[in-house]
């Protein structure tokens, strides 16, 4: 752990970002666990300490591929205001017959709700939106992911085993 110096000038760009991240992931883990070992020792610990600091950021972290799921529950079928909303330049009647109806008139009288935008500005929304979470929900879970692979490797350094086979590695996971 103390040899990181040495190792962060041995590395190229992205060995170097790496690196960087690992340390980074690392000073948490320690700290997380010295914070454990004082409420181990010391009762009077303040405990909420813990979840304020990472439980809450990694709440938030997670559940940002969710604001990509805000237009399409808002807006899909089920909700009785989407049915009533109509882009800008509705021409259609809404299956509404009738002697001497217009466009106009319909969506006067039944309610039809008039937005500021096209239809083609809302399928740049939607397409948007998808693509936000997809990518988002990707980004978390690389990083969830990344994190996974270092807590492993900061448990193998700190028990003091560097190179292990397959077997080995799966039955260290375990114990875990």
């Amino acid at each position: 752990m103390k040899d990181y110096k040495k190792r962060y000038s041995k590395k190229k760009w992205l060995g170097k970002l790496d690196c960087y991240c690992e340390k980074r992931i690392f000073d948490k883990i320690d700290h997380i666990q010295n914070i454990a070992e004082k409420l181990k020792k010391n009762k009077k610990f303040n405990i909420n300490k813990i979840p304020r600091k990472y439980v809450y950021g990694l709440i938030i972290f997670g559940s940002l591929p969710f604001l990509g799921l805000v237009i399409p529950s808002f807006f899909n079928g089920l909700n009785p205001l989407a049915k009533k909303l109509c882009f800008v330049g509705c021409n259609k009647i809404h299956g509404i017959t009738g002697n001497n109806i217009t466009d106009e008139k319909v969506h006067e009288e039944y309610g039809f709700i008039r937005t500021a935008i096209d239809q083609n500005t809302w399928d740049i929304i939607t397409t948007a939106n998808s693509v936000f979470l997809c990518v988002s929900s990707l980004i978390v879970l690389f990083v969830l992911i990344y994190v996974l692979r270092k807590v492993i490797k900061y448990s193998c350094l700190k028990d003091g085993k560097r190179k292990m086979c397959a077997k080995a590695y799966f039955d260290f996971i375990k114990k875990l």
